[in-house]
């Protein structure tokens, strides 16, 4: 009995990478080492060159020996190194290559099974549409509505049919391109999307406005209501029409016998009471400019005022 069955490939490469990586971060280890004694054989062989008085032929060839055998380690290493990088690239890319064909595979196996329990339902469904259709179409010598049910039934039963036909095909085919690798797997909205958060409306309170009104927003955005209209202001604003006698509430008497009974206009703000501020500022605050003049315009004097004593009519 076996009791440990074989990895499966992609443990295998997994693990053959895990290798792969321990050796290569050990030979890497060795290039940084060969490296320093390189650099340093080669200073020793220069030094002895450029600051010795006179020639040691013995030191040079022990000094010209160590840079060679350096050079030599160094370059070996190098190369080993270099390998095990490919190595590991060509593990990392098998890697990514099974990854993808197990996701392949089990995108082909869940498009399979899904098309399967279609298959397992469309044969009664049609089989019920057309017996539907035959007891309705029964009843149609009776009934309008019945023969119209059951010559729906019957026409539905053989659309179905036909595109199912035409279409579980199409997802058999979809599954094996896509396990094969000739078709790109399927993106699916596992997850449903997080609902939209919506900010909740501001609160307001509706008056009915007795004299021209004005009022900002919190956006800073200026607000004009003219009287004898319905109008909706938060809740504070509210309470200040309603204490200033700018406006009354819905359920006064005066609102039944006022309310559109002038028509709607925009009234100029040195007119409306300021719910944002004080009632006396309204008429100084954001005063219109007044009309300009045109350059050609010459005023026509016309003297001091004067009266006019006319006698009045004959009798």
């Amino acid at each position: 009995m076996q009791l440990f069955g074989k990895k499966p490939p992609l443990d295998e490469i997994e693990a053959e990478i895990a290798a792969i990586k321990r050796r290569r971060d050990r030979v890497a280890a060795k290039v940084e080492a060969a490296q320093t004694e390189l650099d340093a054989a080669t200073a020793a062989h220069l030094k002895l060159h450029t600051e010795a008085d006179a020639d040691d032929l013995k030191a040079e060839a022990a000094a010209q020996r160590r840079v060679e055998a350096a050079h030599s380690t160094h370059k070996g290493l190098s190369a080993a190194l270099a390998k095990l990088e490919t190595q590991f690239a060509e593990a990392e890319r098998r890697v990514a290559a099974e990854r993808e064909a197990i996701a392949r595979r089990a995108s082909a196996d869940e498009i399979e099974r899904q098309a399967k329990a279609a298959e397992d339902v469309i044969e009664p469904a049609i089989s019920a549409f057309k017996k539907l259709a035959k007891i309705y179409g029964k009843l149609g010598d009776v009934s309008f509505d019945c023969a119209s049910i059951g010559r729906y039934a019957e026409a539905a039963a053989s659309e179905i049919e036909l595109a199912a036909a035409f279409t579980l095909r199409d997802v058999h085919g979809l599954a094996a391109g896509i396990a094969s690798g000739n078709r790109p797997i399927p993106q699916r909205q596992t997850e449903q999307q997080a609902p939209r958060k919506v900010a909740p409306a501001p609160v307001k309170e509706r008056v009915f406005a007795m004299r021209p009104i004005a009022w900002k927003n919190g956006d800073g955005s200026l607000h004009k209501q003219a009287p004898y209209f319905d109008v909706d202001l938060p809740p504070a604003l509210a309470r200040r029409a309603l204490d200033l006698g700018a406006a009354i509430p819905l359920a006064d008497p005066r609102r039944k016998k006022l309310h559109g009974t002038r028509s709607k206009y925009e009234p100029d703000l040195v007119n409306c009471v300021r719910l944002d501020g004080d009632v006396e500022a309204a008429s100084s605050e954001e005063a219109p400019p007044a009309a300009p003049l045109h350059s050609a315009f010459e005023p026509l004097d016309r003297g001091k005022p004067y009266l006019v004593k006319t006698e009045g009519p004959k009798s």
